[in-house]
């Protein structure tokens, strides 16, 4: 092998390995108050023979603990088509990516506390399981980040998610490139 041959075999190489250590992974970090601004929009409904509820008034949480997301909300009910009730709910889940889109989902929604004025303790286990179903139904089905195919790094990174964790009261996304 020749001397120039040599000198760029190794300059090859040598970009080659600065590109596989720094190159080719990207972080994505999408902070708490970003969260809250595409959540601020949506309202959640449901309605059914014996049910109407809807959800407004979201506030999202990130959890370090577990790499949970929890989103509060104002719930608005009508049992029966009699009963009103005002209350709260907080629902937990973790999120999912989603490569063949590029999208971020809220998975695994778990309501964790529920209350309701005006309502009768019978009623809230089938209020719960009417709000459950909305809430699981709504969040699968709108993403919470979509990742940007104008940026060259994102319409790469979209093919290789090797971690999602909550630091900080920020999402952050690792991808590796290849």
């Amino acid at each position: 092998m020749r001397y120039s041959q040599k000198i760029l075999l190794a300059l090859v190489t040598s970009f080659g390995l600065l590109f596989a250590h720094n190159g080719f992974a990207y972080t994505v970090e999408i902070t708490e108050q970003q969260l809250q601004e595409k959540l601020n929009a949506k309202t959640f409904k449901h309605e059914d023979s014996l049910i109407k509820a809807e959800v407004t008034s979201s506030k999202i949480r990130l959890i370090d603990e577990g790499d949970k997301v929890e989103l509060s909300a104002a719930v608005k009910i009508l049992v029966l088509k009699q009963i009103e009730g005002l209350g709260n709910m907080s629902v937990q889940g973790r999120i999912e990516y989603m490569p063949e889109k590029g999208e971020f989902y809220f998975r695994d929604a778990t309501i964790t506390a529920l209350t309701i004025d005006q309502i009768a303790p019978e009623y809230l286990p089938l209020i719960q399981q009417a709000l459950q179903k909305t809430i699981t139904k709504a969040l699968q089905e709108r993403p919470i980040y979509v990742l940007d195919d104008n940026d060259m790094k994102q319409k790469l990174a979209k093919s290789r998610l090797n971690s999602v964790i909550v630091k900080d009261k920020t999402l952050v996304f690792d991808f590796s490139i290849f």
